[in-house]
């Protein structure tokens, strides 16, 4: 390792030499981590990888919002309501959310008049009550509505968000937000 670090520039060398002592140093304070025998050992959250067809789909659908979504996001985005963050056309799942708030689990989704028909208004009951067994609340809110009471629709949206920002989930509570 000697001769590796002296053909090394001082600064390469240096950093080097930081990465390789530092790594190898045992954490002070934590259960089962310390020497892991040339390979570092991190315990990280790692999600549920998506399928790649609900990834494209959710990039598609980014690029081809409704004129409600549009206006709605424009009024989401950017941390404009009360400093909480949005995500517009969010994968959890099988199932890609208009709108989601990581930290109150809000999805906010908009309806068009086909959600009136029998069989999509129980796709989207089966959907809300998946989502909701996933410690996720859903609100849903008609296109129409958007464009006749926007400053309604905001208002609702932080009334739940500021319901939800306080709330603990439960046995869910040590995972981070989907």
């Amino acid at each position: 390792m000697t001769p590796l670090l002296c053909l090394l520039p001082p600064v390469t060398s240096w950093l080097c030499f930081c990465v390789l002592c530092l790594s190898s140093l045992p954490r002070r304070g934590r259960v089962g981590e310390g020497e892991s025998h040339g390979r570092r050992r991190e315990i990280f959250f790692r999600p549920t990888p998506l399928p790649a067809e609900l990834l494209q789909a959710a990039r598609a659908l980014r690029q081809h919002m409704t004129d409600a979504e549009q206006l709605l996001w424009y009024c989401l985005r950017r941390k404009q309501l009360s400093g909480f963050r949005f995500r517009r056309q969010h994968p959890i799942e099988k199932y890609v959310l208009d709108f989601y708030c990581p930290e109150a689990r809000l999805a906010v989704e908009l309806d068009g008049g086909q959600h009136n028909q029998t069989k999509n208004a129980l796709r989207d009951r089966g959907r809300s009550d998946f989502l909701e067994t996933q410690g996720v609340c859903v609100l849903r809110v008609w296109n129409h509505e958007v464009f006749a009471n926007l400053e309604g629709v905001l208002e609702r949206i932080y009334e739940v968000l500021q319901q939800r920002a306080g709330v603990h989930y439960g046995r869910n509570d040590n995972l981070p937000p989907p």
